[in-house]
């Protein structure tokens, strides 16, 4: 029995050995598992740096963006502001335009008018008296209503 004792102790201590070994081949694996996986870790780490890096250049570059948007924009404002002033002085200088026009107008038929009638005087060769007469004719409608806009437009009355 003693020899059964002593080969189940031999057995075991044989066993104990088997299951130490495969206890470090075990341990192995493991250590081999965990720095696959840390270096998976690693990997991952800078390619989140990478990212976030890259995340960082996209936020800078739209802030870029913004900010000529806004120079854009005022400059758009600025050409817009500048068409209005542009059609305002157009449709004012037209007005101007106008307004002279109408008190030009006048005049310049009226001198018109007096140099036909100087013109009239030395072609006829007419003395003071004989064209004295010829000026107490009537004056022409035409020129009746242009001195009558003149005047009302300057604000007096008949």
């Amino acid at each position: 029995m003693k020899n059964l004792a002593v080969a189940i102790t031999i057995g075991a201590a044989f066993k104990g050995v088997s299951a130490f070994g495969s206890a470090i081949k075990n341990t192995q694996k493991l250590k081999e598992k965990i720095d696959e996986l840390n270096e998976k870790r690693v990997n991952l780490a800078n390619k989140f740096n990478e990212s976030n890096k890259a995340a960082i250049r996209l936020n800078n570059t739209i802030n870029k963006l913004k900010r000529n948007l806004k120079g854009i924009n005022v400059s758009l404002n600025i050409s817009k502001e500048m068409d209005n002033f542009r059609k305002e002085f157009r449709s004012n200088f037209l007005d101007k335009v106008a307004v002279a026009t109408t008190i030009v107008a006048p005049f310049k038929v009226g001198i018109d008018f007096e140099n036909e009638i100087a013109k009239v005087k030395a072609l006829s060769g007419a003395t003071g008296e004989e064209f004295k007469i010829f000026s107490e004719y009537p004056i022409p409608q035409s020129v009746k209503f242009c001195h009558l806009l003149y005047a009302t437009l300057c604000g007096y009355s008949s």
